[in-house]
């Protein structure tokens, strides 16, 4: 199996406004309802009907329905991924650990920091506080005011390295007495702010705001220094650049990339899943197996952010062979395999809409299914027959999703024992596993997997989506 430094991830997707449906010979039109249950056509979403030419409808927000976006992201876990302002060619994402000067870089996304936003995102400015940092004392992704001038103001030398640092409270001037990593372990006095990050809640991007030591909030922007190796903030970049040339410095962006559960399937060869963790497999010391394998239950979703219960895999079919939600007195029964702790698996349904295509597997997107970051990757829950663990898509196995030639998964599912959480691993085309998001419209409507969900969801704007979890109850 190969591996594109990612971490599995598994999104739920929940759609509102116009759906786009397929008819059986391909063609595409637009309804503003759901199908009768008797259509034979696939419900899709604005993802679908893009490729086929045809306009998207306005987002909802824009038409006073409301601003959905933030439910997505407040209150989850992921990366701060970090790309290049001038073409958006993505970098890399901040790293876990400092660099050599206490500054925080950019690496590979199995290197990467992982951060939380809190529920409250959409409201203001807040901190960033990383769960995996390099400092549990000053544990926030701050600002370190820079050694030869912090003021921001157009035509001053006002720049901050992002470092670890203690709260300071949004618009507040720069702080001595808070508390950075830089000082602790280099000696450097330099202030600090804390809350100066904002999260566009449509793209995900996190922009930051530096307040001056006069109170006065300038234009701020992402730097990356080639030389020092290191991120920090920036007032006028020009002016940056003409004092430290050798720094081959450029803008870049940032962007909150949520982070799924670590799927079992990649702890098997070496270690087990604890509480959505590896944990290493010693001679010492085996898990005890999980009582849940061999079980039938039903698959529970839940949003990430707040945990509500949204419902439960429905057992019949929404349009057109698509899996969404219903309650647990409708729910589809899956049965796990008696070896559900030592690898990927298939969901088998015992009581599903097809007695052909009976796991509750994934196929390809109609706009694209490689979930590497930066493409539009996706793919609908539907029904599939078997396609082995760590399998590129195959064309060739069958799925219930009718008038549409579309390939399909079905082995990859992971299990936490102690949870019960299922976790999903797409793989792509050429073998890598990349991030493989759960998401679930809302209000609620058919499920998908995602990959670059910042970049599906900036893509297809105008529906509203909820990073979700799926877990395993037991009859």
């Amino acid at each position: 199996m190969k591996f594109s430094n990612t971490v599995a991830t598994l999104i739920f997707t929940c759609f509102v406004s116009a759906t786009g449906i397929f008819s059986p010979d391909g063609q595409v039109a637009l309804i503003q309802s759901e199908p009768s249950a008797g259509e034979s056509s696939l419900v899709g979403s604005n993802a679908d009907r893009m490729p086929d030419g045809l306009p998207l409808p306005p987002a909802p927000w824009a038409s006073g329905t409301g601003r959905c976006g933030p439910s997505a992201l407040c209150g989850t876990s992921g990366y701060i991924q970090i790309s290049r302002a001038s073409n958006g060619e993505v970098l890399g994402y901040v790293r876990k650990t400092f660099n050599n000067i206490t500054r925080y870089t950019y690496d590979t996304l199995d290197k990467a920091l992982v951060v939380n936003l809190p529920a409250s995102c959409s409201s203001g400015a807040f901190d960033l506080v990383p769960t995996n940092g390099p400092d549990a004392v000053h544990n926030n992704v701050g600002a370190v005011t820079g050694a030869y001038g912090f003021d921001f103001k157009p035509g001053r030398l006002g720049y901050a390295y992002l470092s670890g640092t203690g709260h300071v409270d949004a618009n507040s001037r720069p702080s001595n007495s808070t508390g950075t990593s830089m000082q602790s372990r280099l000696g450097y006095k330099g202030a600090a702010e804390s809350q100066v990050w904002s999260l566009n809640y449509s793209t995900g991007g996190l922009t930051a705001q530096w307040t001056n030591a006069d109170s006065t909030n300038p234009t701020t922007s992402l730097y990356y220094a080639r030389t020092s190796n290191y991120v920090g903030l920036v007032g006028d970049f020009d002016r940056f650049v003409a004092r430290f040339a050798w720094e081959d410095a450029f803008l870049v962006t940032a962007a909150f990339y949520p982070a799924p559960p670590v799927p079992a399937a990649l702890c098997s060869a070496s270690g087990y899943i604890q509480n959505s963790k590896c944990v290493p497999q010693t001679a010492a010391f085996d898990p005890v197996p999980c009582a849940l394998c061999g079980a039938s239950g039903y698959i529970q979703i839940s949003r990430i952010s707040d945990g509500g219960i949204l419902g439960y895999i429905r057992k019949t079919f929404e349009g057109n062979g698509l899996y969404a939600l219903g309650t647990r007195e409708d729910g589809l029964v899956v049965k796990l395999p008696a070896s559900c702790g030592s690898g990927a698996f298939d969901l088998v349904a015992t009581n599903g809409p097809d007695a052909v295509n009976t796991n509750f597997g994934a196929v390809g997107g109609l706009g694209g299914y490689n979930f590497n970051p930066g493409n539009i990757g996706y793919a609908y829950l539907s029904g599939t027959s078997h396609l082995n663990a760590s399998s590129p898509p195959s064309f060739t196995v069958g799925n219930s999703i009718r008038g549409q030639k579309l390939p399909s998964e079905s082995q990859i599912w992971s299990l936490d024992c102690p949870t019960g959480r299922l976790t999903a691993q797409w793989t792509n085309a050429d073998s890598t596993n990349a991030p493989t998001n759960l998401v679930c419209p809302e209000p609620v409507g058919s499920l998908k997997l995602v990959g670059d969900f910042n970049k599906f969801v900036a893509t297809y704007y105008s529906q509203c989506f909820a990073l979700v979890t799926a877990t395993f109850v037991p009859i």
